[in-house]
């Protein structure tokens, strides 16, 4: 493959960032007014608009995983010889069982929801819950019973209620140091996990429109018009952020419409279990500070533009639509690859290198960050490594995109690309 224009990079002047602008708004109109990306997205706003109806439908009263409280009665047959007390108060003190209704179990009473059990085996005492109850209910149920049925047991060998007070109670561990920020490794791996989930959506996704985009103005010839006065890197970052943009748009519109979804579907019926699910997933982002959310957004804009920028020049080695399948591959894999590598190093504390590796810092860097394993200042490395990749992807832009955008024939790898960009002679050909 040979390239006979010359390529540049150097800093952007009115007329490229004129350009640049006549580039962001002519990619943007034509993603808005593509026929193939309008059925995509209202696809999508009707998913978000029935999300929230179906969600509750199929989940039944309780909405979701999460209970929001059992509403039955509950036969309780003490089996043990132990006298528990007053049945009736066994839901007290457990939120989810306000509205519950326990009573003593006989051949005379009605027939209940829900069968407690509590007997007595050569190996102990058990609970035993039989009836139709999500795992959280039934979770609650056996738990009171329980632990009424351990009070009960300590009473009868003598110990008083102040004592079984003291032993019943919980025992709670915190730490207010940064490097304890997270409880556990359940907590880090949550937010390490939402974290990734969000840079690898918006990775994946752009790198997908990008790549259609510049192969698509590519064989329509419709790219050549903008080639004539427009310089390459105010080409390829008006791309970039115009899929951007409207990327960010369309999740901002699933959003607004799963919203929509939720105060509409609220009037007509039962969506509990839908808060509920929402507050367990939302509830430890409550107390995120600015400063994390301002960690979080560099490290999200870096991250997701090095990945835009690599989509642009292996969509730009596309000649035919056929192609943008196979030039998937390599950003994906890309992606991937430091999605499961960051998932996998939430579990623990890893080395402080792996938020200095380019492409990867971008899931690990602000996680490591806020966990305490790195401090601010190799925070601040690592996006200056990050801005020096985005500055080696828009000097190979600057050497080869014109080029690739004109030339036909068999699809351009990403490695002859970047081996390309390096191996120029001054006239403006490769070796």
């Amino acid at each position: 493959m040979k390239f006979s224009s010359k390529g540049s990079v150097r800093s952007m002047t009115k007329t490229d960032r004129s350009g640049f602008g006549k580039v962001y708004s002519f990619t943007l109109s034509q993603l808005i007014k593509s026929r193939a990306n309008i059925i995509s997205l209202v696809i999508l706003l009707v998913f978000a608009l029935l999300s929230v109806p179906i969600s509750s439908l199929f989940s039944g009263s309780s909405g979701s995983f999460f209970s929001s409280g059992f509403e039955g009665t509950v036969s309780v047959k003490n089996e043990t010889g132990v006298d528990i007390g007053d049945v009736s108060l066994l839901g007290q003190g457990y939120g989810e069982l306000e509205k519950a209704s326990f009573f003593e179990w006989s051949d005379d009473a009605p027939k209940a929801d829900l069968m407690l059990t509590l007997g007595k085996n050569d190996g102990g005492y058990f609970v035993k819950l039989a009836g139709n109850a999500d795992m959280v209910t039934s979770g609650v149920i056996t738990n009171a019973a329980s632990s009424r049925l351990r009070s009960a047991l300590l009473e009868a060998s003598g110990v008083s209620a102040a004592d079984i007070a003291k032993l019943s109670k919980s025992v709670y561990s915190y730490s207010e140091s940064q490097e304890d920020f997270f409880s556990d490794k359940t907590d880090r791996f949550g937010i390490s996990y939402f974290f990734s989930m969000i840079v690898m959506m918006l990775g994946v996704y752009s790198a997908a429109y990008i790549i259609r985009t510049v192969a698509e103005e590519k064989v329509s010839k419709l790219v050549e018009l903008l080639m004539v006065s427009v310089d390459p890197d105010a080409l390829v970052l008006g791309k970039v952020f115009a899929v951007l943009t409207y990327v960010v748009g369309t999740m901002a519109a699933m959003i607004c419409c799963f919203g929509a979804s939720y105060l509409i579907s609220g009037l007509f019926m039962d969506v509990s279990g839908v808060s509920a699910t929402a507050a367990a997933v939302t509830g430890s982002l409550s107390n995120v500070s600015a400063a994390t959310v301002a960690v979080s957004l560099v490290s999200v804009i870096l991250g997701v533009l090095s990945f835009a920028l690599i989509s642009g020049l292996v969509g730009a080695g596309c000649s035919t639509m056929e192609d943008t399948g196979t030039a998937m591959a390599a950003p994906l894999i890309i992606i991937m690859a430091c999605y499961m590598v960051s998932t996998f190093a939430s579990f623990g504390k890893p080395s402080p290198v792996i938020s200095l590796i380019p492409f990867l810092s971008s899931f690990t860097a602000p996680v490591q960050f806020l966990a305490g394993n790195i401090s601010l200042g190799l925070l601040i490395v690592s996006w200056l490594i990050q801005c020096a990749v985005i500055a080696l992807l828009l000097f190979i832009c600057g050497k080869v995109y014109r080029d690739l955008l004109i030339y036909n024939g068999s699809r351009v790898k990403l490695t002859k690309i970047i081996s390309s960009a390096f191996s120029r002679k001054k006239g403006g050909e490769t070796k």
